[in-house]
């Protein structure tokens, strides 16, 4: 009985777009070729209460929004997306973005050829 009220709890956050989703998640989705979509879809395993300024992860008044530039994909298939927002916690050292960021960057990558612009960008290996 407990489980299916914390189910049907997660999964009415899912609905209402009431999560957060860390960086370290979004690059592991990146790369197995999920989507936010795809989050959208399940139980809610990433589901956490979104506050402002309170770090969503471990719960202290020590988060902060930055934006930051991200990469998506790799070779010709490489979409850098600049100002994406992300909340960062100087007292667990986590960062994470919402759902309404997430499904704006799913928006992005899908209408990529209308949205970005193409530049030169150099690139280097480390050696």
């Amino acid at each position: 009985v407990v489980f299916d009220r914390v189910l049907k709890r997660f999964r009415d956050n899912i609905r209402r777009r009431q999560y957060v989703v860390t960086i370290h998640a979004e690059e592991e989705m990146d790369d197995d070729r999920l989507t936010i979509f795809d989050v959208d879809n399940v139980s809610g395993a990433m589901m956490a209460r979104r506050s402002s300024l309170v770090c969503d992860i471990c719960g202290e008044k020590a988060a902060r929004l930055r934006k930051v530039t991200r990469s998506y994909g790799h070779g010709t298939n490489l979409l850098v997306i600049e100002g994406v927002p992300v909340i960062t916690c100087s007292h667990c050292g986590e960062s994470y973005v919402t759902a309404e960021t997430l499904h704006e960057i799913e928006r992005i990558k899908l209408h990529r050829k209308s949205l970005a612009a193409k530049r030169v960008v150099p690139i280097a290996a480390f050696a």
